[in-house]
């Protein structure tokens, strides 16, 4: 069974029928677990503030970028798609991890502030504050980001491989880019972790990390 929608609005889950052990996830533990996955002495903290940050309203700039970005991920016609993620729960995780990470895509939040540097801020960008590091790891590695990404992206994979920090910088700081590697995020943190199935429309695993009784 997938999240159902609040008032029929995709970008708003009603977390109530979150069922792990049929292969359901809450968002604020994809959240935590797939994206965030800091020390986890602050996970308690950090799901505070994602629950706070579910009140910002989304900027008009984000349900294009999702949309967007899904369809490279996803689509109708099986003979193109990158990887067969499930839209259905992909869409108000972005879309809540959009409130956590820059305020819904606030414009004064899409440069990650930083009290640790000289400047004020912090290599992460765009409304999902996605890292250089790890857009280029994503990139090189992990095989996430194929044809119809590199068809949105506009480049080459010897191309996003050559960027420096700073081109990489101007790249998230599109909308449409950032989400494709907020997505990426998503995913190869779940294939690591093997929850993969919860972003997928497929069955769940044998070994869910989420089931207590797995």
């Amino acid at each position: 069974m997938e999240p159902n929608p609040r008032n029929g609005n995709p970008f708003s889950p009603d977390t109530s029928d979150y069922d792990p052990t049929a292969g359901q996830m809450k968002p604020d533990q994809m959240w935590a677990d797939l994206f965030w996955a800091g020390d986890q002495r602050e996970k308690p903290a950090k799901l505070a503030m994602f629950a706070q940050a579910q009140g910002i309203p989304l900027q008009p700039t984000v349900e294009p970028a999702i949309k967007n970005a899904l369809s490279v991920f996803y689509s109708e016609d099986k003979d193109e798609y990158d990887k067969d993620i499930n839209p259905q729960v992909l869409t108000p995780l972005l879309a809540a991890t959009a409130k956590v990470e820059s305020r819904g895509g606030h414009p004064n939040w899409l440069i990650q502030r930083s009290d640790k540097t000289s400047t004020g801020t912090g290599p992460a960008r765009g409304i999902w504050q996605v890292e250089p590091a790890t857009a280029r790891s994503i990139t090189k590695t992990s095989g996430l980001i194929g044809p119809q990404a590199l068809k949105l992206l506009g480049k080459t994979k010897k191309q996003l491989v050559e960027l420096d920090d700073a081109g990489w910088q101007d790249l998230l700081l599109d909308h449409d880019n950032n989400a494709v590697f907020a997505i990426a995020k998503y995913l190869q943190a779940a294939d690591t972790k093997d929850s993969l199935h919860f972003l997928q429309k497929k069955k769940p695993s044998s070994k869910n990390l989420y089931d207590p009784g797995a």
